[in-house]
């Protein structure tokens, strides 16, 4: 009976060693666990304190100590405390014990048993949960006692986070509460509980950037666990991974490899050059007019029975100079037929003479307001249409007549092209193709998230703006991927077809024709018109997204974008300028004080080859051309970056083509273009005004975070974080360590959407 009772008083004091120490444990869901197959392994451990203090829990039969001294009865206390001198397996000690008062004092000795001082859980799949099957290891940590040996009661603070079942700890819903494990004489001790998913899949031994914080950069992870739900569950090292991993998990070795978030296009239009691609005669990658002209000619010849041939993707500086004769061109492919092209930009539209004259458009044809007919000057057939519109699309009457199957088909392309590219998300410039993204995704097809702009116009009334808008909001309500928050104005038109507005007048071969005082004009004729629209717009809360090329209509629109975002009051407002290409200083800083984002496209920003000199210099001037397309004095003043290609203006979207020129102002892939390669930064061929570089790091989160703020999806998706979307790419190559002028050979490896894999570049 002595030696018992000397055991119960080393077991209650190994106990107290445990009680000064709760430390977190973490289980899985039940629900999670149903997917396990096998169980899983976690522990905590309790240091050792320098002072403890135990105290008798008052239950039945618990009301005092029996101390015992050489083996006899010393005496009966109701509290005592000592000091611990650290314990350590298998040693002996003695601790100065202070009776309760009055008492005399006295000394014992403790032996520090296997574990005293640990903690000891064990998770184990239990009847498909996540159970754990032993709270503490106090029944194993001292001398065997039948006293002790009765089973431990465990209580629950929370049954909704983790419930008792059949003796054991079983977690039920994500959180945090705490275990208390109870001997039967009332000594307890606890255990904090966090309640968490498994990983489904974990990626290890990789450079994984976040792109959160402001040391992403400097500081790549390296592993990442991810939920069955296709959240972030943690992102640090392996060990703080392998916490979530089970049998179960997929384990994924990145051997290396670099991991960033999905990147997101902040001004697209869908379907890109699918459509083109797979229907049409596709002059995206033809320069010169030899290239473009057997394009076309190989099509029709191989398409005969086709009423109206359309094409996209020429490229309008071949007509820069104005030496050639587009009409004539396309009637030596075809007289009898209608050829109708869409030039690179997207506002120029290249016609023979029968689409011209099924148009019903003739020399005195007017032009739209802000758009362009372009006139022979002299001949036979001077004043006579020469076959180019600019923003004047809707002079073309002939409709394309594709089913609804062929535009499911190219947004399908489409998606499957911005995947492998590492998108996972995009902003449009404009409803385009609305309503197939909301069939794909209601199938559960869609790979991309995507904010789709409403358009405005300025031919239709308010009502008629806004009803516009509402119709395609409620359209989207069900959709997971697919939304709109935001409107789309176009104000000018393109510097290329002498379209741009500007504050200046247009120089060279558009002087010639158009006047030396020529600076076009905007399609929002009425100023007070515009800042209506956008003010009802704003008052909605909806996103103002503005096509601005030229300074004065980058000026006007910030005038009606400051007008609405006064008159409408205090709001998140996220207004957005895309291309900015020909723009004044005061305007960059006007810009940045109304917190507005500049979605830009760097794949222009350097002089392109057959473009740059036969367009951009041409029309503009040489100080104007060298200035064109800001971007480090737009970030200096506090506009927020983002960047896009303008697809399929750009029509291979590579993101690390655009990152390159951003950080380089200079050449970025030589084989597109079909020249020489440069090995110099600053080689002057191609070189536009260096000082508008910005780093690396700048055009990382430009595609990345920033594009998820201009979505007003940060919260969701943009960075590596925690509780976020696994929205990421793997790359065969880290651009942190790459040359600048390589940046464009990165190749995606993997592209992932809510964890999911959506591209595979093996297969």
């Amino acid at each position: 009976m002595k030696r018992l009772l000397r055991s119960t008083l080393v077991a209650a004091i190994s106990i107290a060693v445990l009680v000064t120490f709760t430390p977190m444990v973490n289980v899985a869901t039940a629900d999670a666990a149903t997917k396990a197959k096998a169980p899983a392994n976690f522990s905590g451990t309790a240091k050792s304190s320098k002072k403890i203090v135990l105290k008798w829990s008052k239950v039945k039969n618990a009301k005092s100590f029996t101390v015992f001294k050489n083996g006899k009865k010393y005496k009966t206390v109701k509290a005592l405390s000592f000091t611990d001198k650290k314990v350590k397996k298998g040693k002996v000690y003695k601790y100065a014990v202070k009776p309760a008062k009055g008492k005399k004092s006295y000394t014992i000795k403790v032996k520090a048993t296997k574990n005293a001082n640990v903690v000891k859980v064990k998770a184990t799949l239990d009847a498909n949960e996540f159970a754990i099957s032993k709270a503490v290891g106090v029944a194993t940590s001292v001398s065997p006692s039948k006293v002790y040996s009765k089973k431990v009661q465990l209580v629950t603070s929370n049954a909704a986070v983790a419930k008792i079942s059949n003796g054991k700890v079983v977690g039920v819903a994500k959180g945090k509460c705490t275990i208390t494990a109870r001997s039967h004489n009332g000594i307890s001790t606890k255990i904090n509980i966090n309640v968490v998913d498994p990983a489904g899949a974990a990626y290890v031994n990789g450079l994984i950037y976040t792109v959160d914080g402001n040391n992403w950069d400097k500081k790549p992870q390296v592993a990442m666990a991810v939920g069955s739900n296709g959240k972030i569950l943690k992102v640090g090292s392996k060990k703080a991974v392998d916490f979530y991993v089970t049998k179960a998990t997929q384990y994924n070795d990145l051997a290396g490899k670099a991991v960033y978030p999905g990147f997101i296009d902040s001004h697209v239009h869908p379907p890109g050059t699918s459509i083109t691609d797979l229907f049409e005669i596709n002059n995206y990658y033809d320069f010169n007019i030899d290239k473009t002209m057997a394009t076309i000619q190989a099509f029709v010849t191989a398409n005969p029975d086709l009423e109206v041939y359309w094409g996209s993707g020429f490229n309008f500086g071949m007509f820069g100079e104005g030496t050639l004769d587009p009409r004539a061109l396309l009637d030596g492919v075809s007289s009898d037929k209608p050829i109708i092209l869409r030039s690179n930009d997207g506002h120029n539209m290249w016609l023979n003479s029968k689409a011209l004259e099924e148009c019903d458009i003739t020399k005195d044809t007017e032009a739209s307001e802000g758009g362009r007919i372009q006139h022979y000057t002299e001949g036979e057939n001077a004043g006579e249409p020469n076959g180019i519109l600019t923003d004047c699309s809707e002079l073309v009457t002939i409709e394309k007549n594709y089913t609804k199957d062929q535009y499911m088909q190219a947004m399908e392309d489409f998606t499957g092209n911005m995947n492998a590219w590492g998108y996972t998300g995009c902003n449009t410039g404009g409803q385009s193709n609305l309503q197939e993204a909301i069939d794909l995704d209601k199938a559960n097809n869609l790979t991309l998230r995507m904010n789709f702009s409403s358009n405005m116009s300025p031919d239709n009334t308010v009502k008629e703006n806004m009803s516009n808008l509402e119709a395609n909001i409620a359209a989207t309500e069900d959709c997971k991927n697919v939304m709109v928050k935001t409107a789309k104005f176009f104000v000018d038109g393109v510097v290329e077809g002498s379209t741009a507005y500007l504050f200046e007048p247009y120089v060279g071969t558009v002087a010639g024709e158009m006047g030396e005082d020529w600076v076009s004009a905007p399609k929002w004729e009425n100023k007070d018109y515009l800042n209506k629209v956008m003010l009802e717009t704003a008052k909605k809360g909806i996103q103002i997204h503005v096509h601005a090329i030229g300074d004065a209509a980058i000026h006007m629109t910030i005038d009606g974008v400051e007008y609405a975002q006064e008159k409408a009051g205090n709001q998140d407002y996220r207004n957005v300028i895309t291309h900015l290409q020909v723009m004044k200083n005061r305007d960059k800083e006007r810009m940045g004080n109304l917190g507005m984002i500049g979605a830009v496209q760097p794949f222009w920003h350097l002089k392109e080859p057959d473009w740059y000199e036969p367009v951009d210099e041409n029309v503009l001037g040489t100080k104007r051309a060298w200035k064109e397309y800001p971007l480090k004095t737009l970030q200096d003043e506090g506009v927020v970056l983002t960047s896009s290609g303008d697809y399929p203006v750009s029509p291979t979207n590579n993101p690390f083509w655009a990152i390159e020129a951003g950080c380089t102002r200079n050449l970025n892939n030589a084989d597109y273009y079909g020249v020489e390669d440069i090995t110099d930064i600053d080689d002057p061929t191609y070189l536009l005004n260096p000082a508008e570089r910005v780093s690396l790091k700048t055009m990382i989160e430009a595609y990345t975070i920033n594009g998820a703020y201009q979505m007003y999806e940060e919260d969701l998706c943009g960075s590596l974080s925690v509780g976020k979307v696994a929205d990421f790419i793997i790359l065969d190559e880290d651009p942190m360590q790459s040359d600048l002028l390589d940046l464009d050979s990165i190749v995606v490896l993997k592209t992932y959407k809510d964890g999911k894999c959506v591209y595979n570049e093996s297969e």
